[in-house]
């Protein structure tokens, strides 16, 4: 044996000893696999957590995002439904006062007309606190949902919370909505981080952010920051959301898009560019529109037009009868239903028309998409009523100088639902483009930020009374507009 194995030989023994002793002093002997774990448990690794909120007229959705997936969160409250992860917009107090989503058994008061407040620009006290309430219990819901159900997951990870909520279209740049949004938005989280039940004297508490620091903090739980901050919470539009999976999926195409969204309340209008610059998700809006004309609306023109006596209030939690039952209900013959459907049809036609003419003739004229047809992306419950389908179904057959394609939503693949069919997923695409970082979504390029490629004529554009817009039988020869469709 060399000089050099010798002195390893003895320093080796002598360490051994040394370790030895120093673990028997203890009362026992460590193992090395043992030693070389440390003793002290390690911090929980911080991950961004992003809550797609897509607060609807009828229904909300939400799904939660993080870098590699994102997660639909179901709803357990009595519904007729078959997609589990659509939840009526409203909440119940019981005899005790405590909130729950959905009509509880034990329900002393149901409320609800939500959203509708906001659309109708009911700002009070009393609508913020409760719809704070109902999104409140919503964010509790889906938090909890997803820290019980992977667990495995999310054990020893921290979450970073994030609030997106979409905004219609036309509203993205209203100052006044968009700060009750917010102030919804920071209500609803302290809501959800309560101890215990949720209440309206709680809410009402918790309402003034300065009152938490007065004496409400002893209603939070110590796991949870009490306020979120303001730059945590992301408005969008609705629009820019729904096509998220679209723009990140291989059917993808640049160029000139339209979304028409069939909502309860409103139908929103979009015509839009898509494309890509350094990376970065880019969407002009050349025109846009918000009618009130969803589904709630059809059927209150349908009701008070048919002079119907008795009593019917749309079930909201259900899918809307299609045109034969309508009429059947209201006592009136199918084709009494069409004619009072024609004054709505033609508004909604020229609504949608009148977009689409004023990008070909102003905004973009040189777009390729006016000869091979501009990808039709028809969303929302009402998208399956009979009324808006074959309204659309027509102009994508009958449009030569407005051509369109209707074009399905892609189901994306990192979408986690289980249960939710190919044809459901319009409905969770606002959720799950809100359920991205506000940083991957994109620039939105509102349309007066967006430059007039002609200068318009001048004069608000009508459609032709000749050819109702078509441009004429070969789509360029209407003797009344010259083949335009409009006329100023």
């Amino acid at each position: 044996m060399s000089l050099l194995d010798t002195l390893k030989r003895i320093l080796g023994s002598e360490r051994e000893k040394s370790e030895l002793n120093a673990t028997t002093s203890q009362g026992s002997v460590t193992s090395q696999s043992e030693r070389e774990i440390p003793r002290s448990k390690p911090e929980k690794k911080p991950i961004e957590l992003t809550i797609g909120l897509d607060f609807g007229t009828a229904f909300t959705k939400v799904v939660i995002g993080e870098q590699r997936k994102s997660y639909a969160i179901p709803f357990q409250t009595p519904t007729n439904l078959a997609n589990q992860f659509l939840l009526p917009c409203e909440f119940s107090i019981d005899a005790d006062g405590a909130c729950s989503l959905g009509v509880s058994e034990n329900a002393r008061r149901v409320i609800g007309n939500l959203k509708m407040r906001l659309i109708e620009r009911d700002f009070s006290h009393e609508s913020v606190i409760e719809i704070g309430i109902f999104l409140g219990l919503v964010i509790r819901h889906s938090r909890d949902w997803l820290l019980n159900n992977e667990q495995n997951v999310y054990r020893n990870r921290l979450p970073d919370w994030y609030i997106n909520i979409g905004l219609p279209t036309d509203s993205y740049h209203d100052e006044e909505l968009s700060k009750v949004y917010r102030d919804i938005a920071a209500l609803a989280w302290r809501i959800s981080v309560a101890q215990g039940p949720v209440t309206l004297e709680l809410a009402k508490k918790l309402v003034d952010v300065s009152r938490i620091q007065d004496g409400a903090r002893d209603v939070f739980g110590n796991h949870l920051e009490p306020s979120i901050h303001p730059d945590k919470i992301g408005l969008f539009p609705e629009f820019v959301a729904q096509i998220m999976g679209y723009v990140r999926s291989p059917s993808r195409q640049p160029d000139l898009h339209a979304l028409v969204d069939i909502g309860a309340g409103t139908v929103d209008i979009t015509v839009f560019n898509v494309y890509e610059k350094d990376g970065e998700h880019l969407f002009p809006i050349f025109a846009k529109e918000v009618k009130n004309l969803g589904v709630n609306y059809l059927f209150k023109h349908r009701i008070e037009e048919s002079e119907f006596k008795g009593e019917w209030r749309l079930d909201t939690t259900s899918n809307a009868p299609d045109d034969l039952e309508t009429a059947s209900r209201l006592g009136i013959f199918l084709d009494i239903l069409k004619e009072i459907d024609k004054a709505p049809r033609a508004e909604l036609r020229t609504a949608f028309m009148s977009q689409l003419a004023y990008t070909r003739d102003v905004r973009h004229p040189k777009s390729a998409k006016w000869k091979d047809g501009v990808p039709l992306f028809l969303c929302g419950g009402g998208s399956r009523l009979s009324f808006y389908a074959s309204l659309f179904n027509e102009l994508a057959a009958t449009g030569r100088r407005y051509p369109i394609v209707i074009t399905p939503l892609p189901k994306p693949e990192r979408l986690d639902a289980e249960g939710l069919a190919e044809d459901e997923y319009d409905r969770l695409s606002v959720a799950y483009g809100l359920s991205f970082s506000a940083l991957d979504i994109g620039t939105i390029r509102t349309t007066d930020q967006v430059d007039d490629v002609l200068s318009p004529t001048g004069g608000e554009l009508t459609m032709c009374y000749r050819c109702l817009g078509s441009g004429g039988p070969r789509g360029n020869d209407c003797l009344s507009c010259g083949g335009r469709g409009w006329i100023n």
